[in-house]
This record gives C-alpha cells, structure tokens and sequence, in this order.
C-alpha cells in the first residue's frame, strides 16, 4: 500500500490520532485492505486461466496438452485456498 492510499484512507475514515483507540481502528482499516490486496494477487491464477481457456476455445490448436491445464488448475485451487485463508485473517480478528 501505497503512502497516499494511506492518507486516503485516514480521510475517508476521518481518522485521528488523538485516541489510541481511533489508531488501533485505523490500523484494523489499513490491515483489511492490504489482506484484500493479498487474496486478490493469490486469485490472479484462476483469472489467467480462464481468459486462457476461452482463447483455446476460440482457437484450438494453441490449447496445450491435459497436464498443462491440469497443473494450472492445481495452482489456481491452490491461490484460491490461499486467498480464503487471507482473508479469513480478518474473520477471526488478527491483522
């Protein structure tokens, strides 16, 4: 995250420093954001193979052979797991 996506989000949060409270809620804000940022990079193996698949469907014979596809389906279910355990940081509370 950027230093200015961080000024954004204090703005938009109206958050202040004045409690630690209100620090503690605005570092909860900063630490969601940087795991969606992470579940979405774990996503981008599924993205890949779809937009791929539908140019072998349009042309067949760029398709590659079944273990290819395979394995890249394996890293996609794997960046899946990957992303729902990110974020399921959240869930149970811890940053």
């Amino acid at each position: 995250m950027t230093r200015d996506e961080i000024i954004k989000l204090a703005r938009m949060t109206g958050a202040s420093f004045e409690t630690a409270e209100s620090m503690f809620a605005f570092a909860d804000i900063i630490a969601a954001a940087e795991r969606e940022a992470c579940a979405k990079v774990c996503e981008r193996e599924r993205s890949a193979l779809e937009q791929n698949r539908e140019v072998w469907i349009a042309n067949p014979q760029f398709e590659p052979d079944e273990n290819y596809i395979a394995e890249w389906e394996s890293s996609a279910c794997r960046g899946e797991e990957y992303a729902a355990a990110v974020r399921a940081r959240g869930e149970k509370g811890g940053a």
